[in-house]
């Protein structure tokens, strides 16, 4: 229904203010001399067609208002003239200026609803657009759940759509008959009602409520559909890294409440036995402090609590330095290190200590999952304006259903062979990549064939003065 129908409440407000104004033009009129001047008729008649005319035109279209308000124009126009005592007789000039008065008011009449319709269709496409690019689903039915309104995050939700070709009741647009069972009992108790269904053609979790309308004789009922499945995923992870922490920090302890009970059995006395359970204890007690240490940081990135400290860097240089400290780490494993030769340099614009954690976690992650005689290869490329490092390794490899899980926190692709890490290495690299609008990601052909890490950094200009 147009906001000028014959059925609108705009339509008769103009109707009723046309009106009002035409009484009150009528009685100004009554009071002056122009039963026998004819001047004075026709201009009586053509105010009342003008009047009749106006309230016409505000049951139509816009378009009419306008011209009515055009046409009022005129009239005032001829009635000046009227009043113009070069120009009229006495009495032509009192009839004037009594038409010149109420044609006015009528024209200042019609111009208060032109701006009061134009606000009120401001307001509607306000609504309109708001519900459109809302993230909830919206609906609108009836009182026989005919499809009024639908935008397209409800169009998403129920996997359907709401076109002219489209089913237009609620049974066939949703679906789903809990959601029209859901619409009915709102309707029923006359009051919201609420539950979480699974919809669509995935059947994602989604929080419907029907709301029930009653107003000026009809009855709707507002339908919101609010996508639960980010929700759902952010309690999942929750739930596994609470899970994970706890089997993180049982292991450690649990060895040391063995290695210290097995001591004050007796062991204690051994001096032999004694010293390498002291050591051991101290070896669990170090991965502790390193897990709550990274746990510690990790929270700190994701808060971004860790300012960003940005200068000039030599990424090759980070490399290489990264690499010498862990080079006795990869000897002992019996390991080659090839790190950026010594004429390389590749400038990026980071935080350094940041990109020093980045290179150093990964490379200690190729360390620990390549086993005796292999080689780690770590390199720095300029691609596309952007600066690319790659560390590949020839260790244990990955399975292809593992890498989007690599960069989770806790998350170990083979559990059997990640004893002494505590799977927050490669979470804390992705943060700070992150931290940088830069990527990271992995690739490997499959288990036992190795794996290549990579990490692109934009490759900005530099100001002057910032170094490493």
């Amino acid at each position: 229904m147009g906001p000028f129908s014959f059925r609108s409440t705009a339509f008769w407000s103009a109707v009723t203010v046309v009106a009002g104004v035409a009484a009150f033009a009528l009685a100004i009129l009554a009071q002056l001399p122009i039963a026998a001047n004819e001047t004075g008729r026709v201009l009586l008649t053509g105010f009342i067609v003008l009047a009749v005319t106006i309230t016409i035109a505000a049951g139509l279209v816009w378009r009419e208002l306008r011209r009515s308000a055009s046409a009022a124009g005129q009239l005032m126009a001829i009635a000046r003239r009227l009043a113009d005592p070069a120009e009229a007789d006495a009495d032509e000039a009192a009839v004037g200026a009594g038409i010149a008065g109420a044609v006015g008011e009528v024209s200042r009449r019609a111009g208060e609803a032109e701006g009061w319709l134009l606000e009120r269709d401001t307001e509607r496409a306000q609504m309109g657009a708001l519900i459109t690019h809302m993230a909830d689903g919206v609906l609108i039915v009836d009182g026989n759940e005919h499809i009024l309104q639908a935008n397209p995050a409800a169009e998403r939700l129920l996997a359907t759509r709401a076109g002219s070709d489209a089913p237009r009741t609620l049974a066939d647009f949703a679906r789903d008959h809990e959601v029209v069972d859901l619409v009915r009992t709102a309707r029923l108790n006359n009051q919201a009602e609420e539950r979480v269904l699974d919809v669509g053609l995935n059947r994602e979790p989604v929080r419907v409520v029907a709301t029930p309308v009653q107003e000026s004789g009809g009855e709707w009922v507002v339908i919101l559909l609010q996508d639960l499945s980010g929700i759902q995923a952010a309690d999942t992870v929750r739930r596994e890294f609470v899970a994970n922490v706890s089997h993180e920090l049982r292991s450690p302890i649990t060895s040391m409440k063995a290695l210290a009970e097995t001591l004050q059995e007796g062991a204690v006395d051994d001096p032999g036995v004694r010293g390498d359970f002291l050591v051991r204890i101290q070896t669990e007690a170090d991965r502790l402090a390193q897990m709550v240490e990274e746990l510690l940081e990790l929270a700190r990135i994701e808060a971004g609590r860790d300012r960003l400290q940005r200068a000039s860097c030599d990424m090759d240089d980070i490399v290489r330095r990264a690499a010498e400290r862990l080079r006795p780490l990869a000897e002992r494993a019996k390991l080659q290190l090839e790190a950026p030769p010594e004429h390389a340099h590749t400038e990026v614009h980071a935080d350094p200590e940041m990109l020093d954690r980045i290179v150093t976690n990964i490379l200690h992650n190729a360390v620990k999952f390549t086993p005796p005689g292999g080689r780690i290869t770590a390199r720095v490329d300029r691609r596309a304006g952007r600066v690319l490092l790659s560390i590949e390794d020839s260790g244990v490899g990955i399975a292809a259903a593992d890498l989007p899980r690599l960069f989770e926190r806790f998350y170990k692709a083979d559990r059997s062979r990640s004893d002494g890490g505590t799977g927050l290495g490669l979470a804390i690299a992705r943060h700070l990549v992150d931290r940088h609008d830069g990527e990271i990601w992995a690739d490997s052909p499959g288990p036992e064939r190795g794996a290549t890490f990579f990490v692109s950094l934009p490759g900005a200009a530099t100001p002057a003065g910032d170094e490493c």
